[in-house]
């Protein structure tokens, strides 16, 4: 009879072959640590696949960015060629945008004085005629004058007449007919004369315009 070892435990097998464990102890231990050295080997064997695994993926992180770096390089490069090769165009189109403000900043203060001139000879009373006409409007630099008194509209411009009448007008027939020129804000009468026997009477008339008498030429139609 014997006792073996199995599943960790001692079991009584009756009736069972003896056996007898001649091996010397250091041959065992021997094989114990070849055993164990052979893990090992494998343990280091694993370890190495893994680093290796690890720096090839890194590697290979490393080159896709190098690629995606020359990739976005080349790609700037080729926008750079083209806006080059319209640097004539874009330069033409900053001149024209440049120009096109300086034409409104300049534009700006124009009045069509020829159609005013002809909305007043056409406005005043019958038998008018138009002596002289001064004009005083602001410049593109300079803003016009306003009135001294608050309440007044606002002016662009001011035109001076002198009118001649065969005879005498009230100075409400003139007011009231300049009234109807369009951009007109206000208007005054400020001297009537009589230029002696047959000579008729001349009238000096003030027509004050405002943002309405403009042209607006230069506007871009987005403002208008």
């Amino acid at each position: 009879m014997s006792a073996i070892a199995a599943s960790g435990r001692d079991v009584l097998i009756i009736g069972g072959r003896p056996t007898v464990d001649l091996l010397p102890p250091e041959v065992k231990a021997e094989r114990r640590s070849r055993a164990m050295h052979r893990w090992l080997i494998f343990a280091v064997v694993a370890l190495a696949i893994v680093v290796a695994l690890g720096v090839g993926a890194a590697f290979a992180r490393n080159i896709t960015a190098q690629l995606s770096y020359a990739v976005a390089q080349q790609h700037t490069l080729e926008l750079t060629k083209s806006e080059s090769k319209y640097a004539d165009v874009f330069a033409v189109k900053s001149l024209i945008a440049t120009g096109q403000e300086a034409q409104h900043v300049v534009g700006a203060p124009e009045v069509d004085w020829q159609g005013t001139q002809a909305a007043v000879v056409a406005n005043v009373p019958a038998g008018t005629t138009v002596k002289s006409v001064a004009v005083e409007q602001g410049t593109p630099m300079t803003e016009y004058i306003q009135a001294p008194v608050a309440l007044q509209a606002a002016r662009i411009a001011t035109v001076t007449l002198t009118l001649s009448n065969p005879g005498f007008v009230p100075a409400a027939d003139f007011l009231d007919g300049v009234a109807r020129v369009p951009g007109y804000v206000d208007a005054q009468v400020t001297n009537v004369e009589q230029k002696g026997e047959g000579d008729g009477y001349e009238t000096t008339l003030i027509v004050h315009l405002g943002d309405a008498a403009l042209t607006n030429r230069f506007v871009p139609k987005e403002v208008k």
